[in-house]
């Protein structure tokens, strides 16, 4: 089960972060979660949002280059070990993680995880966790 994930490329620059908030705030594109992490030049903001397609293109006329992928969106409790517990299952089952970031509510919590073998992935975690969907996703 997998929901879409919107990811920019940034560069690093004094206000080029506010720039991307600033296209999702006047297209009206909430931001659900996100990821953001940096290099010399360039950073990458992974992110959820309300409206992948919107966002997309609100992002290209305003020169920000992006792609759409699928990314795992993970049902854990939100308590003390949940993520332990999974990680443990992918690493038995021979599985990688290749990046991950979280979404908490209250009591409940996604985690966003993405490996190089997300098919194998699903088998291992759909055991014992469910999955999102992107409509829960969106209105966590």
């Amino acid at each position: 089960m997998f929901v879409k994930q919107l990811c920019v490329f940034i560069e690093n620059k004094h206000g080029k972060f506010q720039e991307l908030t600033n296209v999702f705030a006047e297209y009206g594109i909430n931001m659900i979660s996100l990821s953001l992490s940096d290099s010399t030049a360039y950073g990458v903001a992974r992110l959820i949002v309300s409206d992948t397609d919107k966002a997309q293109k609100a992002l290209a006329a305003n020169g920000f280059a992006s792609v759409v992928n699928d990314i795992m969106a993970i049902k854990l409790d939100n308590k003390l070990g949940e993520l332990n517990k999974l990680i443990k299952e992918l690493n038995e089952g021979g599985i990688d993680v290749q990046y991950a970031y979280s979404l908490t509510s209250g009591k409940e919590a996604a985690i966003l995880l993405k490996t190089l073998d997300d098919k194998k992935a699903e088998k291992i975690i759909a055991k014992n966790h469910s999955f999102y969907t992107e409509e829960e996703i969106y209105n966590l």
